[in-house]
């Protein structure tokens, strides 16, 4: 019998061999100049690369937008 995680195993196996996986990347910030752009670089840097970072900001005082 087959188990969950076999299952799992192999659609994701299946999934990234055909690039049919698109992760999204939610990011909340908020005063977060000091930080974005590391933030973002890792989301690049990462082993499957992002389909979409999106980004939200709550009224940030800093300059968060104009550093990402």
């Amino acid at each position: 019998m087959v188990t969950l995680i076999e299952k799992l195993t192999k659609f994701l196996q299946f999934t990234m061999h055909n690039n049919a996986l698109k992760i999204s990347i939610c990011i909340p910030t908020y005063n977060a100049e000091k930080f974005i752009r590391t933030t973002i670089s890792s989301c690049l840097e990462q082993t499957q690369a992002p389909y979409e970072i999106l980004l939200s900001d709550d009224g940030s005082s800093d300059r968060c937008w104009q550093s990402s």
